[in-house]
């Protein structure tokens, strides 16, 4: 019976990490064009904070960041090197906020997408990483851990519901 309940779980933690897989996707693609400029506001990017709450939500981000991107005119680093750092971001929030606090774990989290994406388009614009790093930090720190607390909150209420389970 524990295998059954093994693999319900597992089942379950899938779904859950498809099913903010795709808010976050759906999010990303509904304001498309501030999405995936160079100085870009990626609204979606609130729900971020949720991932101090947490660890299996690094999964849910690195896949919904692949599936944004599949429509960026940014190309493979899109779908390679951003869900990578997204997982990294979101496994380090989650960390930091148990160990230290969820706005140091989120500030993590922003500083690392900020790196990653401000990298990611000097590399493939050749415009210098130092002047799109601001453009790109603001945003990311105000949606990312502006939003922090609303998002533990978000997630207190979906596990109240029964929406997100261990």
């Amino acid at each position: 019976m524990s295998e059954i309940s093994e693999k319900a779980k597992s089942l379950k933690m899938l779904i859950q990490i498809g099913m903010l897989a795709s808010v976050y996707a759906a999010i990303t693609w509904a304001v498309a064009p501030i999405s995936y400029a160079v100085i870009q506001f990626r609204v979606s990017e609130a729900l971020k904070g949720m991932a101090t709450k947490r660890k299996w939500f690094a999964y849910a981000f690195a896949v919904g960041n692949f599936i944004s991107n599949l429509f960026s005119p940014f190309g493979f680093l899109e779908y390679t090197w951003m869900p990578l750092w997204n997982f990294i971001g979101a496994m380090g929030a989650y960390y930091l906020s148990q160990k230290i606090h969820p706005l140091i774990g989120s500030a993590f989290f922003a500083a690392s997408i900020t790196f990653a994406v401000s990298f990611m388009l000097s590399f493939v614009l050749g415009i210098p990483f130092l002047w799109i790093l601001p453009f790109i930090a603001i945003p990311e720190f105000i949606l990312i851990v502006g939003f922090t607390p609303v998002m533990r909150r978000v997630v207190d209420q979906l596990e109240d519901l029964g929406v997100f389970v261990d």
